[in-house]
């Protein structure tokens, strides 16, 4: 299918692309599963049309449960764009030409085989079942370790608060605290074993 696609010259419109992906390519109507990972790969000779488009649906694409890997070649590309885009920094990769890229299928293919287990990892075929798109916490087991899901067409996408701070008293005395999902006001919110006195003041983020 892929040799018999006409190639259409013109600009570059990542943002268009990721949001057909999104909203077309990874929906249950077109085959998606919840028990199946979902990886995007993005192929990029140019930087895009549309930088801020681009970031949006790289984004809302991820949010919903997509892994993305980035992949740029040639000189052309917008590294920064590469990084936005990807889900974390392994998976954004930049090659010289496209005898590269094929050169490097081997190479691509055992990143991608990883990339499946992170996109397993990510998502709970259970949480979401017969719930509206929204953000629920699964548990409270889960709430106190900080994470919460993101409903997205019954698919949940597992998200984790901000890992462990060390914080100040007044009396210059450190704890450690952590950012747990409340599941009243649908936010993160400070939490501590210990009980500081007065108004902590942040010292480092882990």
């Amino acid at each position: 299918a892929l040799l018999n696609t006409t190639y259409i010259d013109g600009g570059t419109e990542t943002g268009k692309a990721l949001n057909q992906a999104r909203t077309l390519g990874f929906t249950s109507a077109n085959g998606a599963r919840a028990d199946v990972p979902k990886l995007a790969l993005v192929f990029t000779d140019g930087q895009s049309n549309d930088g801020n488009l681009t970031s949006i649906e790289a984004h809302l694409l991820k949010d919903s449960g997509v892994v993305v890997l980035a992949i740029g070649i040639g000189v052309g590309i917008n590294y920064k764009e590469l990084q936005d885009m990807a889900t974390r920094a392994s998976y954004v990769f930049n090659v010289s030409s496209y005898q590269e890229l094929y050169s490097s299928i081997d190479r691509f293919s055992n990143i991608i085989c990883k990339a499946q287990i992170d996109a397993s990892n990510t998502n709970s075929s259970l949480v979401c079942l017969g719930k509206t798109d929204g953000v629920y916490a699964a548990s409270l087991t889960e709430c106190v370790d900080g994470y919460y899901y993101n409903c997205v067409n019954q698919t949940a996408i597992q998200r984790r608060c901000n890992t462990s701070s060390v914080y100040l008293d007044d009396n210059n005395q450190s704890y450690t605290a952590v950012m747990v999902f409340d599941q009243v006001s649908q936010t993160c919110q400070l939490t501590s074993n210990s009980c500081p006195r007065g108004h902590p003041t942040q010292l480092s983020v882990a």
